[in-house]
Parts: structure tokens; sequence; C-alpha cells
């Protein structure tokens, strides 16, 4: 089995796969609108995968100096269960050695109507060098928890790497606050 990945920009080639898996792997609530992704490589990482040259998965990930935030990570459902998203995450390392991993997953809440799915993904990440870390953010009234290859990673570590992306996609003073708490409201405040 032999990985590989390609950046992906909206009118390239492989756009329509990323773009498909995409479309069904998220619900429309969590999705970014793609049309907005006009150059993804100034703003991250936007990866397709492949195992042996097969169209397997999807990564976007958000970078500053020193985090990778994987954004959103997706397996095409026949390949689901095979070693495929491991092996991914590995490959994400591989691309970015000087950055740490950082993600945000639905806490694990026993009363929640997905709390099985919740269970397996973080099975998966933690399975994968994935750590929880003590932050915990709100959005959308929704609170995740913050996982990490770094388990000292803090609320500030955090609140500074959106500040950091946020100038990378050309946002300045108030509006980067404006931003922030549009997304996350009182969260990172604390």
């Amino acid at each position: 089995m032999r990985l590989t990945s390609t950046r992906v920009s909206p009118g390239e080639k492989n756009w329509e796969l990323t773009q498909d898996l995409f479309v069904r792997a998220f619900p429309a609530e969590e999705r970014e609108p793609l049309d907005e992704l006009k150059d993804p490589h100034l703003q991250g990482d936007f990866r397709a995968f492949f195992i042996d040259g097969e169209f397997c998965g999807l990564a976007y990930m958000l970078m500053d100096e020193i985090n990778c935030y994987l954004f959103y990570l997706a397996i095409e459902d026949a390949m689901r269960g095979k070693g495929i998203g491991s092996e991914i995450l590995k490959e994400i390392v591989k691309l970015h050695p000087n950055h740490r991993i950082v993600l945000e997953m639905e806490t694990l809440d026993p009363e929640a109507s997905n709390y099985n799915d919740r269970l397996r993904r973080d099975r998966f990440y933690r399975r994968n060098g994935l750590k929880h870390t003590s932050v915990t953010i709100e959005q959308c009234e929704v609170p995740y928890l913050i996982l990490s290859t770094d388990e000292n990673y803090a609320l500030s570590d955090y609140k500074e790497m959106w500040k950091e992306i946020s100038i990378k996609q050309g946002k300045r003073g108030e509006e980067i606050e404006d931003y922030l708490h549009h997304i996350f409201g009182n969260t990172l405040e604390n």
C-alpha cells in the first residue's frame, strides 16, 4: 500500500473528487464554504490522498509557525477501517514535521445522540498520538475538546494559534478579535 498526496485548489485536477467527499463527509453546518477557499495554499494545506493511485481521502490544515490545525479529515466510505486514516495522519506529521498537530473533537458526552461515534473518533485520534489537553472551547453552542500532539497545549496556545491564522488570512487588529469572538463567543476570554 503506497500513500501519496497532492495539494488541491478550485478548478485543479482532483478538485471534484475532494469537493464531493467533503460535501458527503461533513454536515452543511460544519462545512466552510469551499468557494471561499480561493487560495487554500495561502491559508493552509488542502490535500487529496491516494492509495496506490486511488483517491482515498482528504485533509485540510491551517497553520501558523508552530501549529498544524487539522480542520478536516475524511476517508472515502469504502476505505474506512483499513488503517488509511492512520496512514494519512502519519503523512501529515511527515509533511509538517516542525508543527504540533491540533484538532477539535466533540466532547465525550454520554448523553449525546452520537456518543458512540465520538468514542470511536477519540480512540482513533489517541491511538494515533493525539492527546487530550486541558482545553475545551465552545463553538456554535457545541463544546469541543482540543486534542494535540503536545499534551501541555493550553488555551493561550489555542488563542494565539487562531490569531496567527487570522493574520495569515489577511485580518488585522480589531477585525481579528471580532472574528474570534464571532466563532468562539466568550470561550477564548478565559
